[in-house]
């Protein structure tokens, strides 16, 4: 018994797959009863339909046309409710109405659709004008520290770093141009 209890997670999928093979079982053994309690003649039926549909099958396939005994026979279906043609409504006289809502809502959404996109033209424009200046004021700004630096490389460094785009860039380049990391892991000492 402790040998079930210790090994369960190895059975569990035997109980599993022996509980789908008995639903699967009674299933089978359900829908033959059902088969045996079936009309004799509905299933001779049935059986007739399918041949005639194999053939026409076969028949198009081979670029045949049925023969005359095999065209489809009109088939007469019993109603149990009387047939009765239906009421008559008289929805052609609000159908305009219908079309002329229809016709303003798509002129309201035509209408939406052009402020949109002046919207979107518009707010291209300055997001345009915003980059051309920042662009201008970055080069103004780096021109004026380099001369207030004085050129040297260390303090144009030291002022590039100061900013965040200038420690992504330096940290960047590094990955780069710098030794692969599996070359970096290498040479540590083991322990």
């Amino acid at each position: 018994m402790d040998w079930i209890f210790n090994n369960i997670e190895k059975l569990f999928p035997v109980i599993i797959f022996l509980l789908y093979a008995l639903s699967a079982w009674r299933k089978r053994s359900s829908n033959e009863g059902e088969q045996s309690t079936e009309d004799p003649k509905e299933s001779e039926r049935v059986r007739r339909i399918q041949e005639e549909i194999r053939r026409k099958i076969i028949a198009r396939q081979q670029g045949n046309s049925l023969p005359a005994e095999a065209r489809p026979q009109l088939v007469e279906v019993e109603r149990s409710v009387p047939a009765s043609p239906p009421p008559v409504v008289a929805a052609e006289v609000h159908r305009p109405y219908f079309v002329e809502k229809q016709r303003v809502r798509q002129e309201e959404l035509k209408e939406k659709l052009r402020v949109a996109q002046a919207a979107r033209k518009e707010t291209a424009r300055a997001v345009e004008v915003a980059r051309k200046e920042s662009k201008d004021s970055r080069w103004s700004q780096h021109v004026t520290g380099q001369r207030e630096t004085g050129g040297s490389l260390r303090s144009l460094l030291q002022n590039d770093l100061r900013q965040n785009s200038g420690l992504k860039r330096a940290f960047l380049l590094k990955e780069i141009l710098g030794p692969p990391v599996g070359a970096e892991m290498g040479s540590l000492p083991r322990k």
